[in-house]
C-alpha cells in the first residue's frame, strides 16, 4: 500500500508545473489588461493634459490683462488729474482776449492747453506763432 504522503508527492510533482503555468498565465492576463487600459484611456489622458495647459494658459492671460487693466487705469486717472483744470484755463485764456471770427487761436489759449496737459514751452523746445 502506498502511503498518503508518497501519493500526495507524486501528485504535486505532476500538478506544480501546472500550477507554475496558472500562476504565471495570471499575471501575463493581469498585465495585458493594464496594458488594455491604459491603450484605451490614453487619448483621454491627453485631451486632459492639453486642457491643463489650456486651463494654465488662460489663467496666465487673465493674470496679465488684470495687470495691464491696473497700469492703463492708473494712466488713464493721471490723464484725468491732468486735464482736470484745462476747461478753466482755456475758459480763462478765452475770457482774458477774445478773437476775432478770423482769427485763429493765439499763444495765451495754446498756453492754457499746454499748462493742462502739463507741457512746457521749455518741454516743448518750439514757440508759438500768433
Amino acid at each position: 500500500m502506498v502511503s498518503i504522503a508518497k501519493s500526495a508527492s507524486a501528485w504535486w510533482a505532476a500538478w506544480k508545473w501546472v500550477a507554475i503555468l496558472a500562476f504565471l498565465l495570471g499575471l501575463s492576463l493581469w498585465g495585458n489588461g493594464c496594458q488594455y487600459k491604459r491603450a484605451i484611456t490614453a487619448p483621454l489622458r491627453a485631451e486632459s493634459a492639453a486642457l491643463k495647459d489650456a486651463a494654465e494658459k488662460s489663467l496666465q492671460l487673465a493674470t496679465d490683462g488684470q495687470e495691464r487693466e491696473r497700469k492703463l487705469l492708473a494712466a488713464a486717472e493721471l490723464a484725468a488729474g491732468q486735464l482736470s483744470g484745462a476747461g478753466k484755463d482755456y475758459r480763462r485764456a478765452v475770457a482774458n482776449r477774445p478773437l476775432d471770427a478770423h482769427c485763429a487761436p493765439g499763444l495765451e489759449r495754446m498756453d492754457a492747453t499746454n499748462k493742462a496737459l502739463g507741457q512746457s514751452q521749455a518741454e516743448k523746445g518750439a514757440t508759438h506763432v500768433r
